[in-house]
Formats: C-alpha cells, structure tokens, sequence
C-alpha cells in the first residue's frame, strides 16, 4: 500500500495525512483504448472504497469525502485548539475508469460520516517499543522523561552527571563524606516517537508522569458495606492483607471499618523504572560489644554496669544502586577504622540468697538514736521503736527475707512489711521512698528504702516493729548494734 499526503484547504490550513492505496488492475475488463471506446458513451471514473478492509461501496468522487473529512478536522479543532489533525482510519480509495457510473456516494458518505474519525498529532514515550503514554508535543515528552529522573536525583546532579557522560572522564575517588551521582538511566529502553491518537489520549506532562508513576491515572476505591470485614475486601479485590494495609496508610488489622468507608484498592506498578548509580563517602558506627562478667559477691539476680559502652566510627567507600529510590545492590569498595569502641562491662551477680532469716537482727540504719522506745506512749500503745538523726538516711534490711509488702499503708506512709520465714516479721514505716517491690529476696544489711516523714511523723525518722509468731515483741531485745 503507498501513502500520500493530500492537502486541503481549511481553517488553518492544517494537512490532512490520509492512507489511500493506488492499485492497478491487471484485469483486461478494466482497461481499454480509444479505438473500443463507443461513441455516444461518456467514460467517468468512479472509487471503490475499503475502510479498515472492508469494502463499503463506490464513491462517485473524493471530494465529497474531502468536505466530510474537513468538517471532522475542523470540529476536532475547535475542541481541541492546540493539536493537529489527520485521519485515523484505514481509508483506501480504489480508481476505476467506467462507461456507466454506477455508483453509491450516499450510502457511502453515511458510513464514513458515522465510523471516520481523526487522530491528533502526538508524540508517545515507548518502554521497548511499548508506546506507556502520550503528550502533545516532542518537548513535552522530554519534560515527563526529565520529570521521572528528578524524582531520585537533583537537577544539579543530573547536569554534572549528564556532563561527565560528555566529557567521558573518570572523577577521582571521593576522601571525605559525600556522594556522587555516577549514572541514571532506565532499566528497559524508553524512547519518544511521532504518531496519531485519539486526542483524549493525549495527556498533559503532570498526568503524563503520575500515569507512568502509578500505572493508572485513576484509582480504584471501594466503599465498606454492612457485613464486610478486611480480610474479606482484600480477597474480593485479589489482594493480601499486607498490601491492603499498605494501600490504606493508619489501617492496622484491628482496625474498625465503618459502613460508608473508602478504602483503595488498586495495586500501583510504575511503567518505567529509573536507575542511580552512585558512590557513597560516610562514617558509619561500629556498635560496641556487650561482655557480662559474673560477680559472686553480688546477690542474683542483680546487675551493675563496670563500664560504659561507646560505638566506635569507620569511613566506608560505596558503590550504591536504586531504581525508583529503592536499594537495589550495593558493593562496598573499601572501608576504615578511624576509632576503636569501648566494650560496655556489665556486672552479673551469682550469689544466691537465702530467703530465710539468721535470726540475729542487724540494725536497720546508718548510725542514728532511738527517740521512741516501744510501750505506753501519749495514752496509748507504741508498738516499736523509732530511729533518727543517722548519718544515711539509707534504710536496710535488718535480716534475710522476702518482701511481703511494699506501699502506701495509712498513718505509717510509705511502708515495707518482710517476712524472714523463720516466725519472724520486721516493718519500717514513714520511708520517703521505698527500693524493693513484693516477692523480692533481700539479704541482711542490704538496702530497702529511703528514710522520711510520710504518714503521721512529727519528722524524718524509722519507725521500727518486730513480731514473733504473730506477736509484737520489743525490737531492743533482737537488734544487734
């Protein structure tokens, strides 16, 4: 088939590119010389048409079919101002030279004017011959190609990229920390070509670049229906919970849906994928170990740091790949240690202590006088001692044993209550604070709180019970000093 280029006058003056095929026929039924032509004969040439290739009658002249054409540019035109015109269709006019014109302009003008339509002049981005999506013009493309590239790299790195591709020489490696942009390109090859499309088709350079970016220009959304539940949309929709959470940005498993809800549903997959590749210059943290020695002296269970940890520092040299922002590979080209780390010490104690109680008590402070015996005390009963004045206002243990209570306990404030498991109860009242929680094992001597003035006291000071098998008894007559 040969193609010709059919100017029309018009508004504009716009060409026309039309596909008309110039066939000649073989038969000796259509060819003839002067000497058989009759002579009271008029010989009048009419046009076989195929449209798409299928033969829809004959056309007693083109220029009927030229207006029609015409009307459809100019109609086109005026929807769409800025673009270019041509014909879309398959649209192939066979000559023919008869005695007798027997032909069907009307029935074929109909056709035309219901199936003929025209393309706009565009240009389209091809992924491997593939055309993704299409722009007006050869610039425009340019833009949406130049767009994607700027998603992952600055303009400033694109131009010394682009640059050094020109000069074709190679940089020296980097000392200090930086980066360098070495390429950026697409994985498959992307081109621009000349063509016609319907000009709904034919997209600005914003949706240009979110088409390619997405894969789509409109996302599908789905709105929650009495009954549904997560699981449920995202089988219905092809999709995994993971990717469904994913497309909806604050929902978590657990979330509650509502009736009316919007929920996205389409996967995005972009059409073109760009490439980086670049060298990397950093410092990167060594992380410092951890070493746990064991302390026999420290009752188990306890723990205390002998030394503080501190990450060390390297400079490493890498060869890093993205596509679409995303790591890819990355190759390290050489590395170094410019500070050691500190290992962090930490003490681990192993000695085991017994729960039950020597029997021989210690005294509960650091140093301290007895300001209150246990008795008759202000009309009634003082039921232990009260220490003060210490030189620590560290409170201790004055026997092995397990914390039974450890809070807040009336007039007496903060309190702890021990049980040495051998009849034996001690409780220390008024603390300002309190170090042991219930169920903890204490040693004699070890501490438990904070000496204070919480409850009814008259000022900082111990108060101080001892009960034996369930009676009080004078903590003076147990306390070893």
């Amino acid at each position: 088939m040969l193609f010709k280029k059919d100017k029309m006058l018009g508004k504009g003056a716009k060409q026309v590119f039309v596909k008309a095929a110039a066939l000649t026929f073989a038969l000796s039924s259509l060819t003839f010389h002067h000497g058989f032509a009759e002579e009271n004969k008029e010989i009048a040439t009419i046009y076989h048409v195929y449209l798409q290739d299928e033969y829809i009658g004959r056309l007693s002249d083109t220029n009927a079919y030229k207006r029609l054409l015409q009307n459809k540019i100019e109609a086109a035109e005026k929807k769409y101002p800025q673009m270019e015109f041509g014909a879309d269709q398959d649209l192939a006019f066979i000559e023919e030279t008869v005695f007798e014109p027997n032909h069907q302009s009307k029935k074929v003008l109909d056709r035309l004017e219901k199936e003929l339509s025209v393309d706009a002049k565009a240009f389209a981005i091809t992924v491997d011959g593939h055309p993704i999506a299409y722009v007006e013009d050869r610039i425009s493309a340019n833009q949406v190609l130049k767009a994607l590239q700027l998603q992952y790299v600055s303009e400033q790195e694109l131009a010394e990229t682009e640059e050094r591709k020109k000069r074709g020489v190679t940089d020296s490696p980097l000392t200090e920390p930086s980066s360098r942009v070495l390429d950026v390109r697409y994985t498959k090859l992307t081109d621009i070509k000349e063509t016609h499309v319907e000009p709904e088709k034919v997209l600005d350079v914003q949706k240009a670049l979110t088409l390619i970016n997405k894969g789509t220009l409109e996302e599908k959304k789905y709105e929650v229906k009495a009954g549904d539940v997560l699981s449920n949309i995202a089988s219905d929709h092809n999709l995994d919970m993971k990717t469904l959470l994913a497309l909806n940005p604050g929902l978590t498993e657990d979330s509650v849906i509502k009736v009316g809800m919007s929920l996205n549903v389409t996967v995005t997959k972009p059409l073109v994928e760009v490439v980086v590749e670049k060298d990397v210059f950093r410092d990167q943290p060594i992380p410092f170990e951890k070493q746990v020695v064991e302390d026999p002296k420290l009752p188990k269970g306890e723990t205390k740091t002998k030394q503080v940890g501190k990450n060390g520092k390297k400079t490493v040299y890498l060869s890093i790949r993205e596509i679409n922002g995303k790591p890819s590979a990355q190759n390290v080209l050489s590395e170094k240690v410019v500070q050691d780390t500190i290992p962090q010490i930490i003490v681990k104690g192993t000695k085991v202590i017994p729960s039950r109680g020597t029997g021989k008590l210690s005294w509960p402070a650091v140093g301290g006088y007895i300001t209150s015996k246990m008795g008759q005390r202000w009309g009634k009963m003082h039921k232990g001692i009260d220490i003060a004045r210490p030189s620590d206002l560290t409170i201790k243990a004055v026997d092995n044993g397990v914390v039974t209570f450890a809070g807040r306990a009336g007039g007496y404030g903060n309190k702890i209550e021990i049980d040495h498991k051998n009849g034996i109860k001690s409780y220390y009242a008024h603390l300002s604070s309190i170090d042991v929680n219930v169920g903890d094992v204490v040693e004699r001597g070890s501490k438990i709180g904070v000496m204070g003035t919480t409850g009814n006291s008259t000022g900082v000071h111990l108060h101080l019970e001892i009960t034996k098998n369930g009676k009080g008894v004078n903590p003076l007559s147990y306390l070893n000093r």
